[in-house]
Formats: C-alpha cells, sequence, structure tokens
C-alpha cells in the first residue's frame, strides 16, 4: 500500500481526499497545513498531522507528497520531498519562474523520484477526444477553441492569489488548464503564442481576463479565452456543471474580497457538494478535425462526422482519481509518470509568454 502526504488542505487537497475513496492501492498517511484548526478533524484517525512541510516530506510514513501549497511554494516544497526521496504530485502552476521549474525538474531527475503534474487532461472527456483524434477518424486536428467563464475574482481571495509576483491571477491560476489540455489534444508542439491579458476591473487590478492564440507545428491551433469577473458563467451552457463534475449553485453571487487564509478555508465553495457525480465542465472545449468536429455533452462527448453524428457515452469519476492512478501505476510498474516535469515546465513557459504580452493593470 502506497502512503500519500498531502501538503496543504485547501480545496485541492479535498478533492484528492475525496478521490483517494474510489481507488485501490493508496491510502491518506500524512497531513499538513499551518492552520491547527485545519489538523484537528484529522485527530485520532491515524494520520499523521504536521504545521510544516519539512515534517511531513522526512516522514517515513510518506511514499507521495501532493503539494496543494500556495504557487510560490511549489518549487520549495518539491525540492524538500526530492530530498528527502518522495515522489511528488504538484498542483498547477508548477511554479512561477523558468528557473524554478528548471530547479524542481532536475531535482526529480537526481533523487530518480517521480514528479507528476496535476493536470486536465485526465478529465474522461479529454481522454476521450484524444483517443478519437489518435483513430484518424476524423482527420488530421486544425482547431481546439476552449472558453471559460468564472467567478474567479469574485470569490474570497486571500492577498497572494491576486499577486503576479506570487503567481497570482488568472494566467498563472487558471492558463496551464487550458494550455495542457489544447497541447494534448494538439498532439505537438506550440511553434507560435500570442496572448492577450487584461485586469479584472471589475473586482481587483489584477490579471482577470485573458486570450491566448496557439499555433502548433503540425499546423493545428487553439484559441483559450478566459473571463474570471463573474459577470457570467459558462457553467450556465453546461448544465450547471462545472470543473468538479457537481452542480454549481449561486455562482456568481458574492461578494469579492480579499481575506485571510483562515476566512478563505469556511467561504462556500464554489460547487455546493451535491451527490451526484457528472462528467466534469472546464466551460467549454470544442475540437475541429479535416473531417469532423467533436464537443462535450452532458453524457460525454458528440462527434460530427461526414454525414454522421453520434454520442459517446462516458463513465464519471472524482477529480484527482487519474492522478492517483497515474502515480501509483508508475511506482508499482516502474514506469515514468505523465504528465512530467518537462510537460509541466513547458506549459508554464507558455504561460509566462501569455503573461508578458498582457497590457497594464
Amino acid at each position: 500500500m502506497l502512503r500519500l502526504g498531502l501538503l496543504g488542505l485547501g480545496r485541492a487537497a479535498r478533492q484528492a481526499m475525496r478521490a483517494l475513496s474510489a481507488i485501490d492501492g493508496i491510502e491518506l498517511s500524512a497531513v499538513a497545513d499551518v492552520r491547527q484548526e485545519a489538523l484537528n478533524e484529522f485527530a485520532g484517525r491515524g494520520i499523521s498531522c504536521f504545521l510544516n512541510a519539512a515534517e511531513l516530506v522526512a516522514s517515513p510514513n510518506v511514499d507521495i507528497v501532493w503539494i496543494a501549497t500556495p504557487s510560490n511554494l511549489h518549487c520549495e516544497h518539491v525540492l524538500a520531498a526530492a530530498a528527502a526521496g518522495k515522489h511528488v504530485i504538484c498542483e498547477k502552476p508548477m511554479a512561477i519562474s523558468r528557473s524554478e521549474c528548471q530547479q524542481m525538474d532536475a531535482a526529480a531527475k537526481a533523487a530518480n523520484t517521480r514528479l507528476l503534474m496535476v493536470s486536465k487532461i485526465f478529465d474522461p472527456p479529454i481522454l476521450a477526444m484524444r483517443a478519437i483524434i489518435d483513430t484518424g477518424e476524423l482527420g488530421s486536428i486544425k482547431n481546439i477553441n476552449m472558453s471559460v467563464y468564472t467567478d474567479w475574482l469574485a470569490r474570497p481571495r486571500i492577498a497572494q492569489e491576486l499577486d503576479p509576483a506570487q503567481g497570482g491571477g488568472v494566467v498563472f491560476r487558471q492558463a496551464p488548464h487550458m494550455v495542457d489540455i489544447a497541447r494534448y489534444l494538439a498532439g505537438s508542439p506550440v511553434s507560435k503564442i500570442f496572448g492577450h491579458v487584461q485586469a479584472g476591473e471589475i473586482h481587483a487590478p489584477t490579471p482577470g481576463l485573458f486570450n491566448a492564440l496557439l499555433a502548433f507545428s503540425n499546423g493545428a491551433s487553439a484559441s483559450l479565452s478566459f473571463n474570471g469577473s463573474g459577470v457570467f458563467d459558462s457553467a450556465e451552457l453546461t448544465w450547471n456543471i462545472g470543473e468538479t463534475g457537481r452542480e454549481r449553485m449561486n455562482a456568481i453571487q458574492r461578494s469579492p474580497r480579499v481575506v485571510s487564509a483562515e476566512e478563505k478555508a469556511n467561504a462556500v465553495a464554489e460547487d455546493v457538494a451535491q451527490e451526484q457525480l457528472n462528467l466534469p465542465f472546464y466551460g467549454l472545449t470544442m475540437v475541429a478535425c479535416s473531417t469532423g468536429f467533436m464537443r462535450q455533452s452532458r453524457n460525454g462527448i458528440i462527434i460530427y462526422g461526414p454525414g454522421d453524428r453520434r454520442e459517446i457515452s462516458i463513465i464519471p469519476r472524482e477529480r484527482c482519481v487519474g492522478e492517483l492512478l497515474e502515480m501509483r501505476d508508475a511506482i508499482n510498474k516502474n514506469l515514468p509518470v505523465f504528465p512530467d516535469a518537462e510537460w509541466g515546465s513547458k506549459t508554464m513557459e507558455i504561460c509566462l509568454q501569455i503573461a508578458q504580452s498582457r497590457t497594464s493593470f
């Protein structure tokens, strides 16, 4: 049985815990957070609790560390985990600079440990779209169009989440998702990048909206659009289902404000905990190929071929299951992981180029 340590007990870690109950071969053995109140619920459950990262990564009861700490701490915590010989699953963004990404990659390789990036390429609809592309039945891929409208800026935020210097704003926090999906579906290196970033003027003078156009070496392109202002939520177009696969209730009816870490931890989640699990929708993803088209439906994906339209049903699964299975199988079968540090570094480089083309705030 592999033992998982959660570093940071925010929303991402909660999703990882939910996913653990859906798989075999990995158990939660340790948690760490700077907030004692976050640790209290684990008391008496046979789970080691720590108030700092150093103690968790040094624990002999941890094989894998899931890093869900603030963006500006990812590099420090990955380096510490690698030095302790731990495998790592790291939340996005990988880091906040090219140099940090390179250090993380080098540390994992030197320690012969695996560094896996959390990614939306594990979403079942994205995996299904890629499988269809690989069959060639719709010809070559031509364009990927992604549009996401959320209330990202309207939610309670701690100050560093809004500061690009600390990995805040929507380019660092959301663009990695979109870039990962586009790169995975295109199946080709990015050759050209154009980005345009604007401040989320309604709520805060921080990056809140961006558009990007990616050109790939195989001739495909991707247009990515994200708006976190909260005026409109694209979940309205996806049966009120958001990125966790659960219904989003009153998602944009919020009072935007900068809060403490404690206040944020107690804030209402963007999706009220519904029992029914659906396929996740990270906005709208549409894929055009030379002889066909694909889009996500409520129950799977719809394929438009020459004179043909059909729907493929997909079984939902908890978010984070894909990453846990990938790491479990890689360790047990002595295989590399994907997406790895090299992939994460490239995604981060693309996001940085998008960020550098921003307008003034």
